[in-house]
């Protein structure tokens, strides 16, 4: 039988889906970051990350219906990086200083492969760091088209 303080983390973390305003999102990913963090020694590990798997696919299908922009899912993409003990705050910097600026705004069903051939050509060009933002730059992109949030990767042959 579950211990009273399962069943409120398991209502807490259902109770994450029901905030519909934008702000809720950011909100929702820490907290789902937070109890990730506690589910090593939890008995109740299996079920809590059930929830959040749940949660984390609503939010995906969220992330579709409003059209994301580069930006919005590439800071989600960063945050199912913690889990992987990945260098996040390198990864982070190199996001916001190489290839947000780029493509941060733009939605990331706009994102064209005539502007991702720009950019490859650019950064090549001025970057020392060029193969590991490209390589970044391809893996969110990836993720994204794996995830259904855009149809096919945007220039792919250019990021390889």
């Amino acid at each position: 039988m579950r211990d009273m303080n399962t069943k409120r983390v398991i209502l807490h973390v259902r109770a994450i889906r029901q905030h519909p305003n934008g702000r809720s999102e950011q909100i929702n990913r820490k907290v789902l970051d937070l109890l990730r963090s506690f589910l090593k020694d939890h008995p109740h590990a299996k079920e809590i990350r059930e929830a959040i798997e749940t949660i984390e696919r609503e939010l995906a299908e969220e992330t579709r219906r409003r059209k994301a922009t580069f930006g919005e899912y590439a800071q989600r993409w960063l945050a199912t990086r913690r889990d992987a003990g990945e260098n996040v705050a390198l990864v982070g910097a190199l996001l916001r200083q190489r290839i947000e600026p780029e493509f941060g705004d733009r939605r990331l069903d706009a994102i064209t492969p005539a502007q991702v051939k720009r950019w490859v050509e650019t950064r090549r060009r001025e970057s020392r760091s060029f193969e590991i933002e490209r390589d970044l730059l391809r893996s969110i992109l990836v993720a994204a088209a794996a995830e259904g949030v855009i149809e096919q990767v945007p220039g792919e042959h250019h990021l390889r």
